[in-house]
């Protein structure tokens, strides 16, 4: 993107934002997974920087397990501004009994989207020793159940998991909230 894009703005905020009022509207405890405090100090939240550098999504989620011990932590990305809360209850109430709950639609997984449990930290340690940094790897050492999303959930909407990866999704979504 060439710049932060949590702090690109959505509707008049910044998807960071977005991120953490539907965290809030959920849970009692909503923390940032940022290497720095500073750009995120308006949301009021901590902010847990990675304890490994460079390790991308895996070190921030192994970062929240860590800081959260010994429960699970629910993760969404600031860049994926469509997860409704009403989505992230329903995958706490089909919580897996293994080391993740994660989000699938239409066929694709969202790692970003889902629980991960404490269990799952010797995996993901494993994991960022070796360098083996995707999440979607690390999913097929620990046992993870999927929540099917379908258009038959109520309120279901097919944008949920649309993501900003670029300035021309950046542009059509930024158009499409009013921004």
């Amino acid at each position: 993107m060439g710049t932060n894009k949590a702090l690109l703005p959505l509707g008049g905020q910044p998807m960071i934002a977005i991120a953490a009022r539907t965290m809030r509207e959920v849970f009692a405890e909503v923390s940032i997974i940022a290497d720095h405090e500073a750009p995120y100090r308006f949301l009021g939240l901590p902010v847990i920087p990675d304890l490994i550098a460079r390790s991308g999504p895996l070190g921030g989620i192994h970062a929240a397990l860590v800081r959260h011990a010994p429960g699970g932590v629910f993760v969404i990305a600031c860049d994926t501004p469509g997860i409704p809360a009403d989505l992230i209850r329903m995958i706490l109430g089909r919580r897996g009994t293994g080391g993740a709950t994660i989000a699938r639609h239409a066929g694709r997984v969202h790692p970003l989207c889902g629980i991960y449990e404490h269990r799952a930290l010797p995996a993901i340690e494993a994991s960022l020793r070796a360098g083996r940094l995707k999440i979607l790897d690390l999913l097929g050492h620990v046992e993870t159940s999927y929540v099917e999303i379908t258009p038959e959930l109520p309120s279901y909407h097919p944008g949920w998991f649309d993501n900003i990866n670029d300035p021309r999704q950046f542009r059509r979504r930024a158009a499409q909230s009013g921004s």
